[in-house]
């Protein structure tokens, strides 16, 4: 049964979080409880050759020390260019490589596994 909430706030405070239990109850999160995910974490970040193929992994991760664009060659053969500013980037792409003709930003670029 939905609860409507009024004044709904910013945030949601963690003993507020709970999942339920194979019996059903409620078990709340904590260190030793934590929220039970499917997506595994990555365990490898391979680290690319402009122009070099390699097996596309689950996301790319890009750490720029100088925004501007970044063209992914995709698992199917598509270029996409994203831009990004300095920072850390993660994005949700099956990468085999980058175009460097067409990435202007200054950055370290790895396929993530």
């Amino acid at each position: 049964m939905p609860i409507n909430t009024d004044a709904p706030g910013g945030f949601v405070p963690r003993a507020a979080l709970n999942f339920a239990a194979l019996d059903g109850s409620a078990v709340a999160v904590t260190p030793d409880d934590p929220m039970p995910m499917r997506e595994r974490s990555y365990r490898r970040a391979t680290p690319f050759v402009a122009g070099v193929d390699q097996s596309p992994g689950r996301a790319v991760a890009i750490v720029a020390t100088r925004g501007g664009n970044v063209a992914l060659r995709l698992a199917s053969d598509t270029v996409l260019t994203v831009p990004v500013a300095a920072g850390l980037t993660i994005l949700p792409f099956e990468a085999k490589t980058i175009v460097a003709g067409e990435t202007t930003a200054v950055a370290a670029v790895s396929n993530l596994d």
